[in-house]
C-alpha cells in the first residue's frame, strides 16, 4: 500500500513491456498478503479508509472484519495486477495474464483469509489461472487422491476447466530428488483423462 513502492513496481512492468516482446504475463504466488497484513503505516491507514480498525489484532478479533478484510486485500491485489497489465498492454496488445494460485486456496476456503487469494476472483480476473498442484509441496500422503480431489474442487467452478492450468513439480523440494520422468508422465495422462486442458510444470531441465 505505499504509493512509492507501486510507482517502483509500475515502472519495472512498463520497462519489461517496452524491452521485448512477450505473450504473457504471469502473477506469481508472492502476490498474497497474509492474514497479519499490511501492518505498515501504509497498511494502517488503508484499512482506516475501509472503515476498519486501526490495529490488524482488533480486525482479527472479530469474524466480521476479519472476512471483509480479506475480500478488501483480494480485491486490492487483483486491481493492481489489473493496473500492470493495462500498462504493459499499451506495448504488447496481445497480452494474456495468469495468475499462480496455493494449492490450499482451492482446497480448503479458509486459506483465503491466509493468503488474500480467491479462485472465483481470479477466474474473473484473469485469462488463465495456475494452481500449484503440488502434493510432495502440500506433504500429501496420498499424492493421487490429491491430484483427484483437486480435480473435484475446481470442476465446482462453472467453466474453470477451460481457464485453470495445473501446474506441476519436477522436483520433491523437501528431498531435492527429482520426480521420476515416468511418474511425470502418468500424472500429465491422468489429468487430461480426467478432463483437465492445461498443464505446467517446473523447473524445466531442458539439459537433462
Amino acid at each position: 500500500f505505499s504509493p512509492r513502492a507501486r510507482q517502483v513496481i509500475r515502472d519495472i512492468y512498463q520497462d519489461l513491456s517496452r524491452a521485448a516482446p512477450f505473450d504473457g504475463l504471469l502473477f506469481h504466488d508472492d502476490v498474497t498478503l497474509s492474514d497479519y497484513e499490511d501492518g505498515s503505516s501504509f497498511g494502517i491507514a488503508q484499512n482506516q479508509e475501509w472503515g476498519l480498525p486501526a490495529k490488524i489484532t482488533d480486525i482479527r478479533k472479530e469474524d466480521d472484519f476479519l472476512g471483509g478484510w480479506t475480500i478488501l486485500k483480494i480485491n486490492a491485489l487483483d486491481r493492481f495486477a489489473k493496473e500492470l497489465a493495462d500498462l504493459v498492454e499499451v506495448e504488447q496488445p496481445n497480452l494474456l495474464t495468469a495468475r499462480n494460485l496455493y494449492a490450499q486456496v482451492v482446497l480448503n476456503p479458509q486459506s483465503e483469509v491466509w493468503y488474500a487469494q480467491s479462485l472465483d476472483n481470479s477466474l474473473a480476473n484473469y485469462d488463465f489461472t495456475a494452481i500449484m498442484a503440488m502434493p510432495y509441496m502440500e506433504q500429501a500422503k496420498d499424492p493421487k487422491a490429491f491430484m483427484q480431489q483437486m480435480i473435484e474442487k475446481v470442476k465446482e467452478h462453472p467453466n474453470a476447466m477451460r481457464k485453470v492450468v495445473f501446474e506441476l513439480q519436477t522436483v520433491d523440494w523437501r528431498t531435492n530428488k527429482k520426480i521420476p520422468n515416468a511418474e511425470l508422465a502418468e500424472t500429465i495422462k491422468s489429468l487430461y483423462d480426467a478432463g483437465v486442458q492445461h498443464v505446467a510444470y517446473y523447473p524445466d531441465d531442458s539439459i537433462e
